[in-house]
C-alpha cells in the first residue's frame, strides 16, 4: 500500500517517511511553493503491493504542472477520469466509496485540500504549527508528546475518541471531511461532504436494497485484483464475504487461524466446517505460543501505534500470515449487532459494562506508573472527550450505534487491516 506525508512550512518530508518506512518501501517527494512559503509532499509505497485503482490511483505521486496529489488507501469509482486540476479532483473524491485519505496541492492558490472518505476508516493525521502544517498517514511522523485524553481513552475505552490521538497537538482527521489549510494565512477550514441520515426515521429496507451497494463495492475492489485471500473465520462478516464472492463466480483461497484457547477453537471450527461445506480452498494455521514475546508482536503494536491494547489478541497474530497482493477482511463488530449498545444500554450500559472504571486492571496499572497529578489529568481529559464525542447525537440506540461506528469501529476494529495490515497486503474491506 502507500503511505503519504505533507510539510508546508516545517521542512522537508524525508524524516516522516522513514519513521512510517517498514523496510524497503519506494519513496517519491516533491516539492510545492507558493510565494515565500515552500514544502514537500512525499509518498512510500510497498514494491510487492502495486495495486491501481478504479480512480486511477497507483503508487506514487500524481503531479500536473505544480498541482500535486497524493492518496493512500484505495478509493474506489465506476467512471474514472484522470487527475487534470484540484477542483474536479476534490469533487470525484468526494463520491469515491473505499477507505482513503487523499490530499491535493494547489499551486495557484496555495492550499493544501484533504479529502477523506466517508468514515475516515483510512488514517491520517494533522498537525498546525506555529510556522505551518503537518499531515501524514501515521502518528508516527510526528514527535511524541503524551496527551492526556488520549492516554485516557485508551485506558478506559481501549481506543481513541473522535480526533483524540497519543500525541498532543495531532488530531485525526474526521471522516466525511474536505479540511482545506491555506498557506498563506495559516487558517484551516472544512467542509463535510457526508452525512448521516436523518435520525429518528425508521425505513424498510429488502434484501436486494440491502445488497446492491455492497455488490458494487465488491465489484470494484474485484477489478482491482480478483485473486485476493479471503480472512475467514466464523464471523458474520467474513462468512457474507465468501458468499458474495461465491455469488460472483469465484471461490476464493481462504486463510483461516485457530484459536483454541478461546471457546475449545469455535470460532476456527466454524470456518472449517465453512469452507468444506462450500468447497473452499483452505489454509490453517495455528498461533504461535510465543508469538507476545517475539519481534512480530512488537511490528503490529508500532503498526496499529500502541492505541489499542493487543496483548493476547487473537487478531494480532494474522498480520504474521497475510501476504501480497491482497486480502478480504471484514470489519463490522459484534457490537454493532447485539450486547450493551443496543436498548436499552445506550451510552450508560457502555460505561458500565464495556469501559474499564478507575478500579478496572487498566487504570490500576495507570496509578502505578504515572504521577498522581498525572493521572488526574488523563481521566478529567478523557471525561471531556467523552461528553464531546456523544454531545452531537441523540441520547438513544441510534447515537449509540453511530458512536460505536465513529469510534469504536473506526479506531478499534480498524486498525488491523487499515493499519497493521496494509503494511504487508491491500486491504479488500466491504
Amino acid at each position: 500500500m502507500q503511505k503519504l506525508a505533507v510539510s508546508i512550512g516545517e521542512g522537508g518530508v524525508q524524516t516522516m517517511l522513514d519513521a512510517m518506512d517498514p523496510g524497503g518501501w519506494v519513496r517519491d517527494i516533491r516539492p510545492i511553493k507558493y510565494g515565500a512559503v515552500s514544502g514537500e509532499i512525499g509518498v512510500i509505497s510497498n514494491p510487492q503491493v502495486r495495486v491501481q485503482t478504479k480512480a486511477g490511483v497507483g503508487p506514487g505521486l500524481i503531479a500536473v504542472g505544480g498541482d500535486v496529489m497524493a492518496v493512500s488507501g484505495l478509493p474506489l469509482r465506476q467512471n474514472p477520469a484522470p487527475f487534470s486540476n484540484v477542483a474536479s479532483a476534490i469533487d470525484d473524491l468526494k463520491t469515491c466509496d473505499g477507505a482513503f485519505a487523499a490530499v491535493i496541492w494547489d499551486a495557484t492558490a496555495g492550499c493544501l485540500s484533504i479529502v477523506m472518505d466517508f468514515m475516515g476508516f483510512q488514517p491520517l493525521y494533522t498537525q498546525k504549527t506555529e510556522t505551518g502544517f503537518r499531515a501524514a498517514t501515521e502518528t508516527k511522523a510526528f514527535h511524541y508528546r503524551p496527551n492526556a485524553a488520549g492516554w485516557g481513552a485508551f485506558l478506559t475505552c481501549g481506543h481513541m475518541l473522535e480526533r483524540v490521538t497519543l500525541l498532543e497537538g495531532v488530531e485525526l482527521a474526521p471522516g466525511g471531511h474536505v479540511i482545506t489549510y491555506d498557506a498563506a494565512g495559516g487558517s484551516i477550514s472544512e467542509e463535510r461532504h457526508w452525512n448521516w441520515p436523518q435520525p429518528g426515521k425508521t425505513h424498510h429496507v429488502d434484501y436486494a436494497d440491502a445488497m446492491a451497494p455492497l455488490r458494487a463495492n465488491m465489484e470494484d475492489y474485484l477489478a482491482i485484483e480478483p485473486g485476493a485471500i479471503c480472512l475467514l473465520s466464523g464471523g458474520f462478516d467474513s462468512r457474507l464475504i465468501l458468499f458474495m464472492l461465491k455469488d460472483f463466480g469465484i471461490t476464493p483461497d481462504a486463510l483461516i487461524m485457530t484459536h483454541k484457547d478461546e471457546y475449545n477453537d469455535c470460532d476456527g471450527r466454524l470456518a472449517v466446517a465453512l469452507a468444506k461445506a462450500t468447497n473452499t480452498p483452505y489454509r490453517i494455521v495455528d498461533p504461535d505460543l510465543d508469538f507476545f514475546s517475539k519481534p512480530d508482536f512488537l511490528d503490529f503494536v508500532w503498526a496499529n501505534e500502541g492505541a489499542t491494547p493487543s496483548l493476547y489478541l487473537f487478531i494480532a497474530q494474522l498480520m504474521q500470515y497475510v501476504d501480497p497482493p491482497a486480502v478480504w477482511e471484514g470489519l463490522i463488530p459484534a457490537h454493532t449487532l447485539r450486547t450493551v449498545h443496543q436498548p436499552p444500554g445506550g451510552f450508560d450500559g457502555f460505561r458500565t459494562k464495556e469501559a474499564q472504571g478507575q478500579d478496572g486492571k487498566m487504570h490500576k496499572a495507570a496509578r502505578a506508573i504515572f504521577r498522581t497529578e498525572r493521572y488526574e489529568e488523563m481521566v478529567q481529559s478523557f471525561e471531556a472527550a467523552w461528553q464531546r464525542s456523544k454531545a452531537h447525537l441523540d441520547q438513544d440506540d441510534e447515537g449509540m450505534w453511530r458512536w460505536v461506528a465513529e469510534n469504536r469501529m473506526r479506531n478499534r476494529t480498524g486498525v488491523n487491516p487499515f493499519k497493521a495490515y496494509a503494511n504487508r497486503t491491500a486491504p479488500f474491506v466491504l
